[in-house]
């Protein structure tokens, strides 16, 4: 069976930045060793498969791969699947995607050839019990001298863990690289295997932020399911009612992204996150699903 695949760049308004994207928009019949092949074969961080939706109030049923497991919820797979549903139906103005995390809603719209969504987070970002890095952990694993981290690096999630990494200027955050062995060392040590979002002020006034991702696989160029998780960090110090943040990430990697971030802040917690950006189409194929 040959099933149809278009990739996107997705949180940037210009082809070979953001974070790119296959989707296969027609993905029924696929099995789910079928689908993590060809997220392996596609080897993109990762790869989105539309099915019928399942669940009562979704527009679609959407599965997200990386090359080596299955996620239940991703920022930059969200946005783009979103976008090009709109591309390709051409008469809607929002979808419900069923993730397995629960329902997105999306909100999605065109101008030229640009595509824009805005997805609501299928959870409020909320901080983890577990214990986060020490600033001496968090600098071990970055390879930056420990002054460079500016506080511990909290845990939180909105559906994806990630460790929160607060440093001290762009400088330190561009300098930083990741000490795999460290990381698992620390990881096997604690029991904390989970990906660090780097966060520092940016051009551009106090809501603009500059970040980097790492996990144990790879660099992310643009991570929405991390800043979703960071809007919680974030809200700490923010002002009660709607606060929009920008954040730029991909940069050191010559994949520059730019995320919209927003959240309904009460009492320096997050409530309610939105998280958006825009994409481009790049190309569209056919690939045999194989075995």
């Amino acid at each position: 069976m040959r099933y149809r695949f278009v990739t996107l760049d997705v949180f940037t308004a210009e082809r070979f930045g953001g974070n790119p994207l296959a989707v296969l928009p027609e993905a029924e019949g696929l099995s789910d060793a079928q689908m993590q092949k060809i997220a392996r074969e596609f080897n993109l961080s990762e790869t989105t498969f539309v099915l019928r939706p399942e669940a009562a109030g979704a527009t679609h049923k959407v599965r997200i791969f990386t090359p080596v497991h299955e996620m239940p919820f991703a920022g930059h797979p969200t946005v783009g699947t979103a976008s090009l549903l709109l591309a390709e139906e051409q008469n809607e103005a929002s979808v419900v995607l069923e993730e397995k995390v629960g329902l997105v809603p999306a909100d999605v719209s065109r101008k030229g050839t640009l595509l824009s969504a805005t997805f609501t987070a299928p959870l409020a970002p909320f901080r983890r019990d577990e214990p986060g890095l020490t600033e001496a952990e968090a600098a071990e694993i970055l390879n930056v001298p420990v002054e460079d981290i500016s506080a511990s690096a909290p845990l939180w999630s909105a559906g994806v863990p990630y460790f929160i990494v607060p440093l001290r200027s762009r400088e330190a955050v561009d300098a930083a690289s990741f000490n795999l062995p460290a990381w698992r060392r620390i990881a096997a040590a604690t029991g904390r295997a989970y990906a660090l979002y780097l966060l520092t002020p940016d051009e551009g006034g106090p809501h603009a932020l500059y970040a980097r991702m790492f996990s144990q696989h790879h660099e992310d160029a643009a991570t929405g399911s991390a800043a979703c998780a960071a809007a919680g960090y974030l809200a700490a110090t923010a002002t009660d009612g709607t606060t929009h943040w920008q954040l730029r990430q991909g940069v050191a990697m010559g994949r520059p992204s730019l995320l919209r971030l927003s959240a309904e802040v009460q009492f320096g917690h997050a409530l309610k996150v939105r998280l958006g950006g825009d994409c481009v189409l790049v190309s569209e194929g056919w690939i045999e699903a194989g075995d």
